[in-house]
């Protein structure tokens, strides 16, 4: 194929970006694009993330680092090295021809910044299919599971690149290289329209956000728990916010919103049929049970009260709390903290693990503590969730067959699940400190959550003498904070 001046002017486009990438790949270049109308692929997914957090950062307020947590930045490294370890087994093409981009076969990764002038996108693909002119997306991700949001980075990446495309009438695809067992596994992604549009969708919100700002609303995101948690918690208590409401989120909130539902006042004398009816018409399918117990919320902030309105697990002062903490990269539990109530007395037990062996010997020595007291429930807050899955995997990982199995079933009482079936609180969320902070408990330790525990138990196992000590009372002070928040909850929705 000839190439100079003879271009079919169907492949002129291709030729550019072969071009492009030629340059790109020889010496990485910044994007000639300016302008605020301008929208990458991380604009997109910062916004999907936190529309506000993203209006933070973008107008200078906040710094990208604000944005994530512990746990993000080690998910962000881990996913690094996972992509690096994938581009790093693929032969380094020094320059790209369009005749290679019109082949059926022909992979191309560690693409340079692309721009699309006419929508104004720009970004960088993990790698690029040829696909016959098709212009195929790829993208590694270090999780296991197809998600939302790779969708759209592929729907995203597939506008970016639809100028360069040699075959217009291809159906919108992509690849994932996702991490299964360890090894990369190769799974095609057909794009949707819906995804298409969702993407169109969130580009103009970015730019919108960009010229009017963005309202603030509760969120789980690190920054907007973080610097920004007061400043959010005090606006959306203020206008009565729908996202006050637990399990509304953001889509929800805009879908009531549409629907003429300002508030969560509105919420409280709804007609939970005809709102679940109305949500499910826009794709935003919820039951009317579930509408019933936002109802049921809104009631709880408009009376100040909690509001019951199900059954809770019969409860007395005889029970075990138990509470884990484990790595979440990695099968280990390197603490159990149980609780055990019978009446006036109490008595709490830690059990430390440094390595595998004292892992081993601290389930051993919670299914000894449980055999002594059989008629006692095994009490957690969400442990469905985490405790039990993870002392399962213990179980089966030491080949300790049987051990704990009448504890996991029978005896297990999760009251995060019931209290969620049957009660809502004047406060948005069910998370522990903040469900028995609304009982009264003052909790004592200085460690704020299982993230900062975690960070610590890192720091413990590197440190030495008086400082690793220090790390370890702090860790046992703060899961017996956690154990006795629990207790409280316990005791204080017996009485509802």
């Amino acid at each position: 194929m000839r190439l100079k001046n003879r271009t079919p002017s169907h492949l002129k486009p291709l030729a550019e970006l072969a071009a492009a990438i030629s340059r790109g790949a020889a010496t990485p270049r910044q994007p000639r694009a300016t302008g605020r109308e301008w929208v990458s692929k991380t604009d997109m997914t910062s916004y999907l993330r936190c529309p506000y957090a993203f209006w933070q950062v973008d107008r200078g307020a906040l710094t990208q680092n604000d944005t994530f947590d512990e746990i993000t930045v080690r998910l962000i490294e881990d996913g690094v090295r996972f992509h690096e370890a994938i581009v790093d087994e693929l032969e380094a093409v020094p320059a790209v021809k369009p005749e290679m981009l019109m082949s059926e076969e022909f992979r191309l990764f560690g693409v340079p910044v692309i721009e699309n002038q006419d929508l104004k996108l720009l970004g960088a693909p993990d790698g690029i299919i040829a696909a016959a002119g098709a212009l195929i997306p790829i993208e590694a991700k270090s999780h296991r599971g197809v998600q939302r949001s790779d969708e759209l980075e592929l729907a995203f990446y597939w506008l970016l690149l639809a100028p360069y495309r040699a075959a217009p009438n291809a159906d919108p695809r992509g690849v994932l290289i996702l991490r299964r067992d360890g090894a990369p596994v190769e799974v095609e992604i057909e794009i949707t329209e819906h995804r298409l549009a969702e993407a169109r969708r969130l580009i103009a919100e970015v730019r919108h956000a960009r010229e009017h700002g963005v309202r603030p609303r509760m969120c789980g995101c690190p920054a907007c728990r973080g610097p920004l948690h007061e400043e959010v918690l005090a606006a959306t208590a203020e206008a009565r916010d729908l996202t006050m409401i637990w399990q509304v989120k953001r889509a929800r909130a805009q879908g009531l919103e549409a629907l003429g539902i300002a508030d969560y006042t509105a919420l409280a004398s709804c007609d939970p049929t005809e709102i679940a009816s109305l949500l499910c018409e826009v794709r935003l399918c919820v039951s009317a049970a579930e509408v019933l117990r936002w109802s049921h919320h809104a009631t709880a902030y408009l009376e100040g009260r909690p509001v019951r309105f199900g059954p809770l697990p019969q409860t007395d002062d005889r029970y075990i709390a138990l509470d884990l903490e484990y790595n979440p990269f990695g099968p280990d539990i390197w603490l159990i903290g149980v609780h055990i109530a019978e009446g006036d007395r109490n008595e709490q037990h830690i059990l430390w693990s440094d390595t595998p062996e004292e892992e081993r010997a601290n389930l051993i020595g919670l299914a000894e503590l449980l055999a002594e007291r059989p008629d006692l429930p095994v009490m957690t807050w969400a442990g469905s969730t985490a405790d039990i899955p993870r002392l399962r995997g213990a179980v089966t990982r030491f080949k300790l067959d049987g051990l704990l199995d009448e504890m996991l079933t029978s005896r297990h009482v999760d009251l995060y699940r019931h209290a969620a079936g049957a009660v809502r609180l004047p406060i948005p969320t069910f998370e522990l400190d903040a469900v028995a902070g609304y009982f009264g408990f003052a909790k004592l330790s200085d460690v704020r959550g299982g993230l900062e525990a975690n960070i610590l138990f890192d720091q413990y196992l590197a440190a030495r003498g008086k400082r690793k000590r220090q790390i370890k009372d702090r860790l046992i002070a703060y899961n017996r904070d956690d154990l006795a928040a629990l207790a409280t909850v316990i005791a204080r929705l017996a009485e509802l």
